[in-house]
């Protein structure tokens, strides 16, 4: 993780005794590494910033060197994980190799535009596990023997617990959706953010075919629904949430291509 000491604090403090934390940290970062040996958890710190991916394999070289560790499970910073959260993954792995549990994207009754793009186009992990077959790692935990065989490809900055996954599904590995493993992933408060994480993914995905990326379009369907059950906003916010889905959807292009 990177430069979320609160969000950190927060992610924490909601798992529950007896269990294993790392915090993978992606360079250092002082109030991070603070934070974490405050609230019990180890840490591991990349020398210089590397990504997600490099973070998240220099953890998996510390857990793995313990040989009673079996289940290994992922989350990011700011995440919410529920009372239920590891104990349904480990059910899930004892006739699976993969888990993607459930990822909860809470909007406040009038969510800003970024707040409810972000919770509508991001993290439909039920669709990543059963259509895309996998599964995004906010909230992905595996058996030991697939971190054994295989890591994150590290010298990805997006799309890594895509790539991630699908390789090792092709390696014999099975996935499977998890929704009592949920967690609560906090939505996005800015255009920025918003654009920022669709360029990521799109980076992420550079190369695919231009028949397989979606087509930059202005339309109102995506507010029309809120809009009219809650009356957010009116005809402004409804504008505000059309244009920022038509960006959004235009960085992902521009960065896949």
């Amino acid at each position: 993780m990177r430069a979320d000491a609160a969000g950190l604090a927060n992610t924490l403090l909601t798992i529950g005794p007896g269990v294993r934390v790392v915090v993978a940290v992606d360079g250092p970062d002082a109030a991070v590494e603070a934070e974490a040996r405050s609230l019990g958890a180890e840490t591991v710190v990349l020398p210089v910033a590397g990504g997600s991916y490099a973070a998240r394999n220099a953890a998996l070289d510390l857990v793995l060197a313990d040989e009673g560790i079996e289940v290994v499970a992922f989350t990011d910073a700011g995440c919410l994980v529920s009372p239920s959260w590891l104990d349904a993954h480990v059910q899930a792995l004892a006739g699976h190799d993969m888990s993607g549990g459930a990822v909860e994207v809470p909007l406040p009754s009038r969510p800003s535009p970024a707040e409810y793009v972000d919770a509508r186009r991001n993290l439909r992990q039920e669709a990543y596990v059963n259509e895309g077959g996998y599964a995004a790692t906010c909230n992905l935990a595996v058996r030991r023997a697939v971190v054994e065989s295989m890591r994150f490809d590290d010298r990805l900055q997006s799309g890594g617990d895509r790539e991630f996954c699908l390789r090792a599904r092709a390696a014999g590995f099975s996935l499977v959706y998890s929704p009592e493993a949920s967690i609560v992933h906090p939505p996005r408060q800015s255009w920025g953010s918003v654009l920022a994480k669709a360029r990521r993914v799109g980076g992420g995905v550079r190369g695919l075919p231009a028949s397989e990326l979606p087509a930059p379009r202005f339309g109102f369907g995506l507010a029309k629904a809120l809009a009219r059950g809650r009356g957010v906003g009116g005809v402004p916010w409804v504008m505000q949430v059309a244009a920022l889905d038509y960006l959004r959807t235009r960085a992902f292009v521009r960065a896949a291509r």
